[in-house]
């Protein structure tokens, strides 16, 4: 899913492209020295594509979720975490299935919280998010204290 910023960066990468193809044609009729300019130009205009590319890459996933996503994720997760102490303290043991605790797990902007338990029934894993849509993956289980994000 394009971003805002995406679309902008490819627009102007794209039009770069096209200023560069532009004045190679119109260029490379006339003289040597319009040649070197057009050269010098055209180093310039590939270094500004690159930068732009660079940057595209190394900040894509930032744009996709923010810290205040975050605190929100780790506070669900949080209410999450509590609910599901209360059904080990109620019941011996974490649900096999969430849906036999009645706890609902909420649907964010980054897909629905996942629920897995271990197979001995002792520590449960819950995670939201996805690389391939989202960027991160937010994740926690019944004995870390806090979260992780994988990136």
């Amino acid at each position: 899913m394009p971003t805002g910023v995406n679309v902008i960066l490819s627009f102007l990468v794209l039009t770069l492209l096209v200023v560069v193809a532009i004045q190679t044609v119109s260029l490379l009729r006339e003289k040597d020295q319009q040649r070197i300019l057009l050269f010098k130009r055209i180093c310039i205009l590939v270094t500004i594509i690159i930068i732009l590319i660079v940057c595209n890459i190394v900040t894509w996933p930032a744009w996709l979720y923010n810290s205040d996503d975050l605190k929100k994720l780790k506070k669900q997760g949080n209410e999450i975490k509590e609910k599901l102490e209360d059904y080990r303290l109620k019941n011996g043991k974490y649900p096999i299935d969430i849906r036999e605790s009645q706890i609902v797990l909420p649907k964010t902007k980054y897909g629905r919280w996942q629920y897995e338990i271990d197979s001995q029934g002792i520590k449960y894993y819950l995670r939201v998010g996805h690389y391939g849509d989202n960027g991160f993956v937010m994740y926690g289980d019944s004995v870390m204290k806090g979260w992780g994000i994988d990136r």
